[in-house]
């Protein structure tokens, strides 16, 4: 029995498609600042020797996870950015790309186009509107019109 060699199959696999991320942020920089974190964590883990070498390895994995992590989420903003600004030009210039968008995109398109109106909700707020435009109601206030209209709605 120990005579005998383990068999591993060396050929290649019959399945030819590239793998693809599901993140369309995803970029080669990403992919090769992955690739260095994934070393220095093997480095780290596999590494039998001195401790103060070995917390030299590990403080210096997570310096390059440090670094994988900060630039996966600069990238992360930058793509929703571009996708808001994106969906801001098509709502104002072409609305029937717009909607071919929406109907071809996933659920993250409706979630983008409510931080869209989220943004500008607030930059319509940061607005300084004059006094006579803007009439302002206390929350009692509020409720008393949404009975009045209820009422006269009724009758």
């Amino acid at each position: 029995m120990d005579d005998n060699m383990d068999y591993i199959d060396f050929t290649p696999s019959s399945n030819k498609r590239k793998r693809r991320n599901a993140k369309p942020y995803w970029n080669n920089e990403l992919r090769d600042l992955l690739i260095i974190t994934n070393k220095a964590e093997k480095n780290y883990l596999h590494f039998k020797g001195d401790r103060r070498l070995k917390n030299n390895l590990k403080n210096t994995f997570k310096e390059k996870r440090r670094q994988f992590d900060k630039r996966l989420r600069q990238e992360e903003r930058k793509y929703k950015a571009q996708r808001l600004n994106n969906i801001k030009t098509l709502n104002r210039t072409n609305p029937k790309e717009f909607w071919r968008e929406r109907s071809t995109s996933d659920s993250g398109f409706i979630e983008q186009i409510q931080q869209l109106n989220e943004q500008l909700e607030h930059e319509y707020e940061t607005l300084n509107p004059s006094p006579k435009t803007m009439i302002r109601f206390t929350t009692h206030e509020r409720s008393d019109l949404t009975g009045r209209n209820k009422t006269c709605m009724q009758s």
